[in-house]
């Protein structure tokens, strides 16, 4: 007596899983991540590229709570996880209006800041007698173009730049190398 083998497929209840809740800085993209199920359907689908994938990118105006609905492979069984999204405000920094200067003198550098930073990070470093702070001394050789980059508690940064002239420039300085006995 023969038996025919019977292949029996059985769907088992999915379990959709999704990382622990996060944060963005404000502008920023994210990119969501659930595992577990065949499809997936994500809202709020405005801040999202998109919904249908199990790993689309966000980008949250606002604090946002995520839910996601994942699916099995014929649609029987579904399951729901949420993730909240914390959106982190950016600093605000103005480093000022470019400025000329007189070759061989020394510039603070002054800006306007919010109150919210805790780091500073100057760039480039030449010329200037402190990378870190927020009111630097600048003395450069060349016409220089510093930029400012400032950092809140979140780690959101925010940047601007000063250009620094000089009105008498290394490159433009004439010095005579001959001379006559009457001064004409």
């Amino acid at each position: 007596v023969g038996f025919d083998s019977v292949q029996v497929i059985v769907n088992q209840p999915i379990n959709i899983s999704v990382p622990d809740n996060a944060s963005v800085c404000a502008g920023d993209l994210l990119q969501l991540q659930a595992n577990g199920a065949v499809q997936y359907q994500w809202s709020p689908v405005e801040s999202l590229s998109n919904p249908n994938l199990p790993d689309p990118i966000a980008r949250p105006l606002e604090n946002t709570s995520y839910k996601v609905i994942g699916f099995g492979q014929d649609n029987c069984f579904s399951d729901t996880a949420n993730i909240f999204v914390l959106v982190n405000p950016r600093p605000f920094v103005q480093a000022g209006n470019d400025t000329t200067i007189v070759a061989g003198t020394t510039i603070q550098l002054s800006i306007q800041a919010s109150s919210d930073v805790v780091a500073y990070r100057w760039t480039p470093a030449a010329g200037l007698n402190c990378i870190t702070c927020s009111q630097p001394y600048a003395n450069p050789v060349t016409g220089t173009t510093y930029s400012i980059t400032v950092q809140n508690e979140a780690g959101c940064e925010a940047s601007d730049q000063i250009e620094v002239r000089l009105n008498c420039s290394a490159n433009n300085v004439f010095i005579p190398n001959a001379f006559t006995p009457n001064n004409d």
